[in-house]
């Protein structure tokens, strides 16, 4: 997250404390993303590449709000300190195969659930990995944690 000359942009939908918004993201569980606005900016946010920009939808504060695009970037246009900004789209699974230069598998098949996999096969005869089926019910598992925002980070 960058904040310059007015304009936050939110680069990673991760979850995130800064002094201008709190980010939190339901990703990889679901394609949403909410952003706490705590300082007034025009507000910019990278929309990952898997993401076809005509099935994004904007809401401040609950109601649909049209954007404009820079590059990969939503522009949701100018938001208050105290609003809630909401940006949704469809996370789908996709699979792919791969070529692995080492161990006895020359080739694996991952599902993908946007950047994450959930599942890969072979698993591996000991420790199977990449069992997050938890990822693809479509329900955000929350962690309850203290946030954190040390004012030296952003001292000028």
């Amino acid at each position: 997250m960058k904040q310059q000359n007015g304009t936050l942009k939110v680069n990673l939908l991760l979850n995130r404390a800064s002094p201008w918004a709190d980010v939190d993201s339901h990703l990889p569980y679901a394609g949403r993303v909410d952003i706490h606005v705590k300082a007034a900016n025009q507000l910019l946010v990278r929309i990952p590449e898997w993401v076809q920009t005509h099935t994004v939808n904007l809401r401040v504060n609950g109601a649909r709000r049209s954007y404009g695009w820079q590059g990969r970037y939503l522009d949701a246009g100018h938001v208050d300190q105290g609003q809630e900004v909401t940006i949704e789209f469809p996370i789908e699974e996709r699979t792919v195969t791969v070529e692995v230069p080492f161990g006895e598998y020359p080739k694996v098949t991952l599902v993908l659930r946007g950047n994450d996999v959930v599942e890969i096969d072979p698993r591996g005869p000991n420790n199977p990995f990449y069992q997050r089926d938890h990822y693809r019910q479509g329900r955000t598992l929350w962690r309850t944690v203290t946030r954190f925002e040390p004012a030296e980070l952003y001292a000028v």
